[in-house]
């Protein structure tokens, strides 16, 4: 029997190389996302990974074990038949962590120092001394979201 680990993503060749090499008892397959090929392979697949997994894919995959979404949210995945069935979901919880915190630190300063209107007057070759520059030093800050 074909144990078969699917991405649903394009994958470079040394890539695909190199999880053959570690794990030389596995298929891995690697086809673009929404790509009609796609559920040619899905009959024998028991590990897919992918940014989402829809009703069809579960349907076309009856020897599936395991899902790997490549992102943190699970909307749109049709998880009462995943648990029905039995099969292992994960996700890519925690993969941004670090980056949306500095991601948030840097809109912070971009925005208060008004970086975006000093960029946009830098490609029209315009030196406006006018535009405020704030600063988020003994700022208040309030989250608003989950």
């Amino acid at each position: 029997m074909v144990r078969r680990v699917l991405l649903n993503l394009e994958a470079p060749d040394y890539i695909m190389a190199e999880l053959t090499k570690e794990y030389p008892s596995l298929t891995f397959t690697a086809v673009k996302r929404d790509s009609p090929q796609l559920y040619n392979y899905l009959k024998d697949t028991e590990v897919f990974l992918s940014f989402q997994c829809k009703k069809e894919i579960l349907a076309k995959a009856p020897q599936l074990r395991f899902i790997q979404l490549l992102r943190v949210g699970m909307d749109g995945a049709p998880l009462k038949e995943i648990f029905d069935r039995g099969i292992t979901l994960a996700n890519a919880k925690g993969i941004h962590n670090h980056i949306m915190s500095e991601y948030a630190i840097g809109a912070m300063i971009n925005l208060s120092r008004n970086w975006h209107l000093v960029y946009k007057n830098q490609l029209q070759g315009k030196w406006d001394r006018g535009v405020p520059q704030g600063e988020i030093r003994g700022a208040t800050l309030g989250i608003l979201g989950l």
